[in-house]
């Protein structure tokens, strides 16, 4: 890709591990031997499409994330100088860097915002991921951006393999949709960073007005076709993409990584 181009991934950290029934957030439990979320933040930093990312983390875990990052060998900006001079935050891996922190929010939408706000720098598209979802990989992150250098909005997902009911509020059935036109989706969601700041800008005005359970906002593409009325093109990713809500998730995603490293050429 052209450098010209600057992608800004913005990784969202805000899991609490209580589903998972731990004491610590879920984005710092170890997976292969490394926290759950450095996993997804290495592969945008070697991806050779990402050139900037940005951690949305709860208020007091700066730090500790920049530690991991640091320990990774992807030190953040505002970190200190190493002690051969270099600046920090200036270690670069296909002109990659980690640009540092903003604060999460009460909710997902919250933290989207207060890191859209955040990019101050030279952005063309931004690619917005959950951070417990330690698996995307770099061909799903050239396949959206592919699609949103052509459409300005991309998400990744999949078809729905499964039939759908929707039911009543005491579980009957009530219709039973076509499954060719279902899709489940995943992050990363990505859009052209203005689209998107503009979106979440008249997302946070429509909530001032409105009560919040009254804009019941699924994710990024939701804001962006709501608030913008711009087409969202679903790109399939495959189904290794998994979120980790739950410990049989995490053991997937174990055994998802090993079989990703037996698959590499020695």
């Amino acid at each position: 890709m052209s450098r010209d181009i600057r992608c800004t991934a913005i990784v969202l950290l805000g899991g609490s591990g209580r589903r998972m029934g731990l004491s610590v957030p879920k984005q710092y439990i170890p997976l292969a031997g490394k926290p759950l979320f450095l996993h997804c933040v290495e592969t945008f930093f070697k991806s050779g499409i990402i050139t900037d990312i940005l951690l949305a983390v709860p208020a007091g875990d700066e730090e500790k994330c920049r530690e991991y990052l640091a320990a990774a060998g992807m030190p953040s900006a505002g970190a200190p100088a190493d002690p051969c001079g270099g600046a920090a935050g200036a270690k670069r891996e296909d002109d990659c860097i980690i640009r540092g922190f903003c604060a999460g929010g009460a909710q997902r939408y919250d933290s989207v915002y207060s890191a859209l706000k955040a990019i101050d720098w030279l952005c063309d598209y931004v690619f917005i991921h959950d951070g417990a979802r330690p698996l995307v990989s770099r061909d799903d992150i050239r396949l959206l951006y592919e699609a949103v250098r052509m459409d300005r909005a991309a998400v990744a997902g999949n078809p729905c393999r499964d039939t759908v009911k929707v039911v009543d509020d005491a579980r009957f059935v009530t219709d039973n949709p076509d499954r060719s036109v279902l899709w489940n989706v995943q992050t990363p969601q990505v859009f052209d960073f203005g689209l998107a700041r503009r979106s979440y800008e008249a997302l946070m005005a429509d909530l001032r007005e409105t009560a919040a359970d009254r804009v019941p906002v699924t994710d990024d593409a939701y804001v962006v076709q709501r608030y913008s009325g711009a087409r969202v093109r679903l790109v399939e990713t495959g189904s290794e993409n998994i979120k980790v809500t739950t410990q049989p998730d995490l053991a997937v995603a174990a055994a998802l990584l090993e079989a990703r490293r037996g698959e590499r050429p020695d």
